[in-house]
């Protein structure tokens, strides 16, 4: 039996500031646990392809993409997602709604093909 395809993207770290309650380090100690049982478990681990924003429009809007990065959402939407978006460079502003993305779509893909649509509008 091939092994289990098992997702993960902790190659993305927000620059949160000193003390911030989000425990961004988690994501990679947990995929470095997984990785030393990977072969144990029956899983391999993989990092999703970069989503474009066509892929992202499948799932959010495009003015709320723009928005992201654009790094001008509101402090409402800022409150929602649980993150200011006001550091510099583009890759950090858009880089962890498509590494989440992503994950998530290969995931999905892996499991029910691609043909899936979603609409969160």
């Amino acid at each position: 039996m091939p092994p289990l395809p098992v997702y993960y993207c902790d190659s993305f770290v927000l620059p949160l500031p000193d003390g911030h309650r989000f425990p961004m380090t988690k994501y990679r100690l947990l995929r470095e646990r997984v990785q030393v049982a990977a072969a144990e478990l029956g899983i391999e681990l993989r990092l999703p392809p970069r989503a474009d924003d066509a892929a992202l429009h499948r799932v959010h809007c495009p003015e709320y993409v723009a928005r992201v990065r654009d790094g001008t959402l509101s402090a409402t939407e800022q409150r929602r997602i649980g993150f200011c978006i006001k550091y510099d460079g583009r890759a950090n502003r858009i880089g962890r709604s498509q590494c989440d993305r992503d994950w998530h779509q290969s995931a999905i893909d892996q499991c029910f093909g691609n043909d899936i649509d979603r609409a969160e509008r």
